[in-house]
């Protein structure tokens, strides 16, 4: 019996509830959160009157190559990036990175297409020392990020609001205001209009992997391909070996200018090599924290959390996805990267619908999440212990809710009846209409087959 078996506790035996990362993140982050928002005000809105930055949706969308879309890699951190970022170079699809992975592939002669912040404290200093005015890189971010960050951005920002669920956040109401043009008209200054800059609003997940998938999706990205999303530590390998510049060597050869890809020497060239430091990470050790998941790799709790996060952000895309590592997701498809560049991402087999939601739905609801569908195509997650009691409550909540398409007022009812022919209590205009419909009959239906199915595969 291999030792993980008796002397560290698996995948599956564990419960990592939400909550307690959620909070902890969000009143570490907010205070930074507020304090850049503030700090980028005339750097972000000088930007968008330049052109240079834009709303996300704004961007033009990625293009069809031979009918389809065209194909994207999402970079993670985990070790298996040491093995396939090396065939990076070769790849002419999209390749969607944070400030920890930039430096390493332009050591590798890669300028990825998008850098994707989701982290307050993500600095200049993570990307400093290459000239990224030589490439095509956009910095993907929000209005909270760190502001030397955005000062120094030499091209173009796509810029997005952070989603977390509630409507009376600081994302969703004051940062939203704060990045607003105003516009006063013939009424004078107490009634002018006012355009939002920044209208795109992103589900996040406390992990940047979900925000890069939905990026891509919003760009209009096709199949997506991990790289590094192990979510635990194959060979016992902590993180892969990031790439910075040697500051010495490049002072050598550039003076005080950065470096860009060279195009004369290769990547494998002596004096390139030389310019850079490869900065090993030591071997993974176990701790209080370790779990062992369902194929054996050594993890932690929180990048099992992780794990939940992205197979949720898969369930709530419904997009093509296929890993190439060989870490803790056994869930997704796996095809290996010499493969994927070979065919640059094409051809490969749509995964359907269906068979996302069932792979999804039975990892989720083993782990106390379950999926409310809504009737127009909208998705609510439910982590609970009790999903049947607590989904009835929320469904008759949501269904209950009633909004006037004149003035656009919301309106709560006390039960279950029909209000379309009610007048709105704020215009007095006739005809409302629901806010959201849920079908709960089919939902309740759904998650007591999940719940029937893990149960009795508990007692075999």
């Amino acid at each position: 019996m291999d030792k993980f078996d008796t002397e560290i506790p698996n995948e599956s035996s564990i419960r990592i509830t939400s909550d307690q990362y959620n909070e902890a993140t969000y009143s570490l982050n907010l205070i930074h959160e507020i304090v850049n928002s503030g700090a980028n005000w005339e750097i972000i809105t000088n930007a968008i009157e330049e052109g240079r930055a834009r709303d996300i949706s704004d961007e033009p969308k990625a293009p069809l190559i031979n009918g389809e879309k065209t194909p994207c890699i999402i970079l993670g951190s985990g070790p298996s990036l040491n093995y396939s970022i090396k065939f990076l170079k070769n790849w002419k699809g999209g390749i969607f990175a944070t400030t920890s992975h930039a430096l390493s592939l332009v050591r590798y002669g890669i300028y990825p297409t998008h850098i994707v912040v989701l982290d307050p404290f993500c600095t200049w200093d993570e990307i400093a020392g290459v000239d990224w005015s030589k490439s095509n890189t956009k910095l993907v971010c929000h209005p909270g990020c760190y502001p030397n960050l955005i000062k120094n951005w030499p091209n173009d920002i796509l810029l997005y609001l952070q989603n977390n669920g509630k409507n009376s956040s600081f994302y969703h109401d004051v940062q939203k205001k704060m990045y607003v043009k105003r516009i006063v008209k013939e009424e004078g200054i107490r009634k002018p209009i006012f355009q939002y800059y920044i209208r795109t609003e992103i589900s996040i997940f406390a992990c940047s992997p979900p925000l890069q998938l939905f990026v891509a999706d919003q760009l209009g990205y096709g199949t997506a391909f991990l790289c590094g999303c192990d979510f635990g530590f194959p060979g016992n390998k902590e993180r892969f070996d990031e790439w910075t510049p040697n500051k010495e060597e490049c002072k050598n050869h550039f003076g005080t200018n950065p470096i860009s890809i060279p195009k004369v020497w290769g990547i494998n060239d002596n004096r390139w090599v030389r310019l850079w430091k490869q900065n090993i990470h030591p071997d993974y050790t176990s701790n209080i924290n370790t779990i062992i998941s369902k194929n054996k790799i050594p993890s932690e709790r929180v990048h099992i959390y992780y794990k939940k996060n992205f197979i949720s952000a898969w369930r709530m895309s419904n997009k093509t996805i296929y890993t190439t590592d060989h870490g803790t997701i056994t869930e997704i498809p796996y095809t290996p990267i010499y493969k994927v560049i070979s065919r640059q991402g094409l051809r490969y087999p749509v995964q359907s619908e269906k068979m996302i939601r069932k792979i999804t739905d039975d990892y989720l609801s083993k782990v106390e999440c379950f999926v409310i569908e809504g009737e127009n195509g909208g998705k609510i997650f439910l982590e609970s212990q009790k999903p049947i009691e607590d989904a009835i409550k929320l469904i008759d909540s949501i269904n209950r809710q009633w909004e006037c398409p004149i003035c656009k007022n919301t309106m709560t009812a006390t039960d279950d009846n029909d209000y379309s022919e009610y007048n709105c209590l704020k215009c007095g205009r006739k005809g409302l209409k629901k806010s959201a419909g849920i079908n709960k009959e089919e939902n309740l239906k759904r998650f007591e087959f999940l719940i029937r199915m893990n149960k009795e595969e508990k007692v075999k």
